[in-house]
């Protein structure tokens, strides 16, 4: 096998795993990337901001982000307006559990990663 710098963008489902749970109109998603290199390049790149704008169709508010590097996790707590939560929501997934689906879809920019 041979390696090659990777330039082109990634889609984060190639480099973490994610999942979500919610509780009334917050939403938390935990992202764990698969292994150390992949998990300090994503704390560069995922930040609140780039996580509210990619779900803007769902998180309206505030978005804080937490590290927790001995599991490689970024953890992130999403406000939803008020009028989205498991009760009220209009949408097919009223409890937000595709969350962490769609923000699976995100182009994450990673140069010199190693390919095979």
């Amino acid at each position: 096998m041979t390696s090659r710098s990777r330039t082109n963008p990634t889609v984060l489902r190639e480099l973490a795993h994610a999942r979500t749970g919610d509780k009334g109109h917050l939403v938390t998603m935990a992202v764990v990337a698969r292994n150390k290199t992949d998990y300090r390049q994503l704390r560069e790149h995922l930040t609140p901001q780039v996580v509210r704008e990619h779900l803007a169709g769902r998180i309206s508010g505030n978005v804080a982000r937490f590290e927790m590097p001995g599991t490689t996790t970024l953890l992130f707590v999403c406000e939803r307006d008020p009028t989205d939560t498991v009760n009220t929501s209009l949408h097919r997934d009223r409890h937000g559990k595709t969350l962490s689906g769609d923000l699976l879809d995100l182009i994450v920019p990673f140069a010199d990663r190693p390919t095979h």
